[in-house]
């Protein structure tokens, strides 16, 4: 069903301000038109009346990540889920617990970014997605995606994944000369050597930070 003349207009002005979608007429404001405005603009999805928030329509919206959060638990299929964590697999953070399985993590892992320096009150904390995963899913498939998409993943693995094996799939899995997850894979047995000695995670963390920086010629 195509768009009205009228709806089309709305759309338009939408797209400048997304607050016009409070001012759309109930009769125009349809599934249709809900669809376009998300497509148009994503945090139009805040404005549009709960009951026409269909899974369609919030498919279109989590193409933004982030834009998972601000929808109620009951509108969190396991479709919508999937699409957001395969446009941003930080969204993880937002998807409850119960619906985290090995499948939708893998996807996260997939799709990761980099581990960043979030500003948490006066402290800046060192985050990942696989952080997000449930320690039962964090199995050598689920890491695995997650160090081929970031490679400071590592630092987030669990102590047992740590061995020889591990970092032969890691090459195996990584273009030889190619640079990236390579700069990182010093750091599996340096984990193993020091997890019960000095050093801890900080400093595996300066390691990671000091291969990043000579990958990309700073040092």
């Amino acid at each position: 069903m195509s768009l009205s003349k009228e709806q089309e207009q709305w759309l338009i002005k939408i797209k400048s301000d997304i607050q016009n979608v409070e001012e759309v007429s109930e009769e125009l404001l349809t599934e249709e038109f809900c669809l376009a405005a998300v497509q148009s603009n994503y945090n139009a999805l805040q404005y549009i009346p709960d009951a026409l928030k269909t899974e369609a329509v919030c498919i279109a919206a989590v193409r933004h990540g982030y834009m998972l959060r601000n929808l109620p638990e009951e509108l969190k299929t396991e479709a919508v889920c999937l699409a957001a964590v395969q446009h941003d697999g930080d969204a993880l953070r937002f998807i409850p617990e119960a619906m985290k399985t090995e499948a939708l993590c893998l996807e996260a892992m997939k799709h990761s970014k980099m581990a960043t320096y979030m500003y948490r009150g006066q402290t800046y904390i060192y985050t990942h997605p696989l952080q997000e995963v449930p320690d039962e899913l964090r199995n050598e498939a689920v890491c695995l995606a997650a160090v081929l998409s970031d490679y400071h993943a590592l630092d987030f693995m669990p102590d047992a994944l740590r061995t020889e094996a591990f970092e032969a799939m890691i090459r195996s899995a990584t273009p030889s000369g190619s640079g990236g997850s390579g700069y990182g894979i010093s750091i599996i047995k340096f984990r193993s050597a020091i997890s019960s000695g000095s050093g801890g995670s900080g400093y595996g963390i300066e390691l990671i930070k000091s291969n990043m920086s000579k990958r990309d010629g700073r040092v």
